[in-house]
């Protein structure tokens, strides 16, 4: 089995690499992630096969990850896609230790008192069996997603708890309704910060080489 040395999160800004540092974790909901750009989103995120578009747990905050695994560390730097960067239009990068982050979320540091699905993204398409488990709550739909995004490597934190509707007034069959549009997102703070576990890198001062970008743990700011 490959063994997750260090978790990513790459940002577009400082503010929100240091946001995670201090310990605040910025949810969305599934849905949010269907309308992405390009190498981001899912149309299919948390669809339960893949020719319906029905979905399961879409209104669940999600925070998403890079698992860096141990056969990817070379010479004290990780090895990941370029590509990572150019989808998230990132400048900044997150590492954070693996098994010391894990421990906190064992320790109840989230702070919430919903229950938790943590676990690696599986890349396939998905069988009748995978859907009739999904459908029994025996199988997480959040955490699978098409093949084509596997390099994306993504580790999930899922709390269970329904984020509040955002909702449009719409008119229907000449009736006056309210039509959910969207969920609010929602920002978990941990009990500490992550400053004993985990440093913020720039990218460009990331080399690349051959498709591939080398961060070097040596460096790093706060």
């Amino acid at each position: 089995m490959k063994k997750i040395k260090y978790l990513l999160k790459f940002t577009s800004e400082y503010d929100y690499a240091k946001t995670l540092l201090e310990g605040k974790l910025f949810m969305n909901q599934a849905s949010y992630y269907h309308n992405l750009e390009v190498g981001q989103g899912d149309i299919r995120e948390g669809s339960f096969s893949n020719e319906s578009m029905a979905y399961v747990g879409t209104s669940y905050p999600i925070y998403c990850l890079y698992a860096a695994y141990e056969h990817q560390l070379v010479d004290n730097s990780i090895i990941v896609p370029e590509k990572l960067a150019t989808d998230f239009q990132a400048k900044y990068v997150t590492v954070i230790k693996f098994d010391e982050f894990m421990q906190m979320l064992k320790n109840n540091e989230l702070g919430t008192e919903y229950g938790l699905t943590v676990g690696e993204v599986n890349y396939r398409y998905l069988s009748i069996e995978d859907s009739h488990e999904m459908l029994k709550g025996e199988k997480n739909s959040l955490l699978y997603k098409t093949p084509n995004f596997k390099y994306q490597q993504e580790f999930r934190i899922i709390v269970h708890e329904n984020l509040e509707p955002i909702t449009k007034k719409e008119v229907l069959d000449g009736m006056e309704v309210e039509c959910i549009i969207g969920y609010e997102h929602k920002i978990y703070s941990l009990k500490r910060d992550l400053q004993g576990i985990a440093k913020i890198i720039k990218l460009d001062e990331c080399k690349c080489v051959d498709g591939n970008m080398i961060i070097s743990l040596n460096q790093g700011i706060l």
